[in-house]
């Protein structure tokens, strides 16, 4: 499989495969990378790390919970509290916490032709305050 194929099998839109063969091939990360290429490659590399492909559900599920711990340790008592503003309101107010949301990964912006929003890392969706 060739890397427009891996990228493909790791796309949540409408998947054809010509060949039913290369379905086992697909990787669902869509509910935990948030459409950002830089989450979806860090979990494929974590992946890669410890299994070889096609990855099984158990793989990906252990590498998402790794991902969520590392994130949410990460998380001060005050960034909750940004994270909590931010996952209501879906905006993002001032530069030090726009700095801190973004570098650090705890939230992404969107952007489309009505305009840009914000909304919490998907992973940190499930994720319970430490």
């Amino acid at each position: 499989m060739d890397i427009a194929q891996f990228y493909q099998a790791c796309n949540p839109s409408p998947l054809k495969f010509a060949n039913p063969q290369d379905q086992k091939y697909y990787i669902d990360f869509s509910s935990v990378r948030g459409g950002h290429a830089r989450q979806l490659l860090m979990l494929i590399a974590r992946c890669l790390e410890r299994y070889d492909p096609p990855f099984s559900r158990d793989c990906i599920e252990d590498i998402i919970w790794l991902r969520r711990n590392e994130l949410t340790l990460a998380i001060t008592e005050d960034e909750w509290i940004y994270l909590r503003e931010v996952a209501q309101h879906k905006s993002l107010r001032g530069e030090e916490k726009y700095q801190i949301l973004i570098r650090d990964m705890f939230v992404f912006e969107y952007r489309d032709s009505q305009g840009s929003w914000f909304d919490i890392n998907p992973m940190l969706a499930e994720a319970a305050e430490s």
